[in-house]
C-alpha cells in the first residue's frame, strides 16, 4: 500500500514520488528489451490509446477526425517529459 501524505501538498508529493518509481521501472524494462522493441510494445499498450502520436501531423490529423464526429481534443505535457524519460 502507498502511504497519503496530508493534505494537497502531501498528495502531490506521493503522486510524484509514485510517478518517479514507474519511470524507473519503464527505464529497467527499456534496457532490458531494448528500445525498438521497447517502443512498439508502449504504443500498443495503454500508452497508445491516450497519446495521438510524437509529431504534429499524427496529432493533428486525430483531432481533425475526432472533430468530424464532434470531439474535442485536449493538448497537454505527458509526465513523460517532465520526469524526462524518452522511448
Amino acid at each position: 500500500m502507498i502511504p497519503l501524505g496530508f493534505g494537497w501538498q502531501g498528495a502531490m508529493r506521493d503522486l510524484y514520488e509514485w510517478s518517479s518509481s514507474l519511470f524507473q521501472l519503464l527505464r529497467w524494462t527499456r534496457r532490458a528489451v531494448g528500445r525498438p522493441l521497447f517502443r512498439r510494445l508502449m504504443r500498443v499498450s495503454i500508452y497508445g490509446q491516450f497519446m495521438a502520436g510524437e509529431t504534429d501531423a499524427p496529432v493533428l490529423s486525430l483531432a481533425e477526425k475526432h472533430a468530424r464526429y464532434g470531439v474535442l481534443s485536449m493538448f497537454t505535457y505527458t509526465a513523460i517529459e517532465i520526469h524526462g524519460f524518452t522511448m
